[in-house]
């Protein structure tokens, strides 16, 4: 299947949710290459700082160190500001749990930074929309069944 590397990592990220860190790790470490290569390559960073909470929970911590510093050295490539949030958050916690305090620091900071970008372009996306769409036109289908339900017998 030509997007099972891609597929792969969002089974990876769900996985790493559901605190599975072995499976994960085994996804990343199967189909991280190619999956980056497949066009994943801007959401290198997050899924870098995921593999290096993967490798700490599972008790790797000189692992995760590294593997953590390449998700940081990932970040001054071309990343979406919400996946820059999310690596910096999650990157926080690694060096935080590796007793790396100043760095968890300087990425907690940073996640803030950039989630509050975040919630700044999201919303000029949503005014963007809404200009888009402008009002509903008279006599229009909606989705809306609330009048349907209230006079429903």
């Amino acid at each position: 299947m030509a997007q099972e590397p891609v597929a792969a990592m969002l089974r990876a990220q769900v996985l790493v949710v559901q605190a599975q860190f072995d499976l994960a790790l085994a996804l990343y470490e199967q189909h991280l290459v190619a999956a980056l290569a497949q066009g994943m390559a801007r959401r290198e960073a997050p899924l870098r700082a995921d593999m290096a909470w993967c490798r700490h929970q599972l008790g790797f911590g000189d692992e995760a160190r590294t593997i953590a510093r390449d998700a940081d050295a990932a970040l001054l490539g071309a990343v979406d500001v919400d996946d820059r949030a999310l690596a910096h958050a999650r990157l926080a916690r690694v060096f935080d749990a590796l007793g790396l305090h100043a760095a968890a620091a300087q990425h907690r900071g940073q996640a803030q930074v950039q989630w509050q970008q975040w919630q700044v372009q999201r919303a000029g996306i949503v005014r963007l929309l809404d200009d888009a769409l402008g009002p509903p036109r008279a006599g229009a289908v909606t989705t809306d069944t609330s009048e349907a339900v209230k006079s429903s017998p």
